[in-house]
C-alpha cells in the first residue's frame, strides 16, 4: 500500500519523478518482478537447488570449474 501511494506521487508530480533515480526505480521493478514469480511458483532460477554440486569438492577443484565455466562464456559472447 505505502509502495503504491509513493508510485502515485511519482506518478502525478513530475518534478519527484524527475529527482528519482533510474537505479531506485530499476530496483523496485526487479524486486516486484522477483516477488511475482515467487507467488506464482516460478521463483528466479536457484543455482544452489538446480545445480548437483559434489559435497567432496575442493577449493581448487572449484576455482577450475568457475575458470572452465568463465572461458565458455567469454568465448560464447566474442
Amino acid at each position: 500500500m505505502l509502495l503504491n501511494k509513493k508510485l502515485d506521487v511519482l506518478t502525478e508530480n513530475p518534478r519527484a519523478f524527475a529527482n528519482e533515480s533510474i537505479m531506485n526505480l530499476a530496483k523496485i521493478a526487479g524486486i516486484a518482478f522477483d516477488k511475482s514469480q515467487i507467488v506464482r511458483g516460478e521463483a528466479t532460477e536457484n543455482i544452489s537447488l538446480r545445480a548437483q554440486v559434489d559435497e567432496n569438492i575442493t577449493p581448487k577443484m572449484a576455482l577450475e570449474q568457475l575458470l572452465k565455466f568463465r572461458e565458455a562464456q567469454t568465448t560464447d559472447g566474442d
